[in-house]
């Protein structure tokens, strides 16, 4: 299988890769890509979608636990 750069330098085209690519990919001779979707170890894809809201929350969560182990630790040393 040929990647899409080695295609991109066989066809000595005068424009950019990205034009080249978009044009290649509306043609139909390329495979166009979900940007959002990522491969993990054993193959699977896995769509990535981790909102503003959760991302905050997970580190509102960590910080809440960092501080209850501080307070925990503190109160056993002391």
């Amino acid at each position: 299988m040929i990647s899409a750069n080695q295609k991109f330098k066989q066809s000595g085209t005068t424009k950019s890769f990205k034009e080249w690519l978009a044009d290649e990919q509306k043609k139909g001779e390329l495979e166009v890509h979900n940007k959002q979707e990522f491969v993990n170890a054993n193959g699977v894809s896995k769509p990535f979608s981790l909102s503003k809201a959760n991302r905050n929350m997970l580190i509102v969560v960590g910080i809440g636990l960092l501080a209850y182990g501080y307070y925990r630790y503190s109160k056993n040393k002391g």
